[in-house]
């Protein structure tokens, strides 16, 4: 069973693109990776990109080996139709 979580990131002309990360994603998990390895808007944008991932590692290639998947991300016109859309058991 995993902690789903989605990775979303909100670019300059009001768009977000989510990844969605089937395990690890409670906070004191994803939450201390997403702040110690993709704390600027490039590797932000970049995580975001990737689509499914299985589970999010310190770095981008560590993230994509082995995903069970490769759907490719969501992409919303704004980060209201985004929130509207939500899971609500995502992290």
């Amino acid at each position: 069973m995993g902690t789903r979580s989605n990775i979303a990131y909100e670019r300059p002309n009001g768009q977000v693109i989510v990844t969605y990360c089937h395990y690890d994603g409670y906070p004191s998990y994803n939450g201390v990776i997403l702040n110690e390895n993709y704390d600027t808007p490039k590797t932000a944008e970049e995580l975001a990109n990737q689509g499914y991932l299985s589970s999010l590692k310190p770095t981008l290639k560590d993230s994509l080996e082995g995903r069970a998947n490769h759907d490719e991300p969501m992409l919303y016109h704004s980060l209201h139709s985004y929130l509207n859309d939500i899971q609500w058991d995502i992290e």
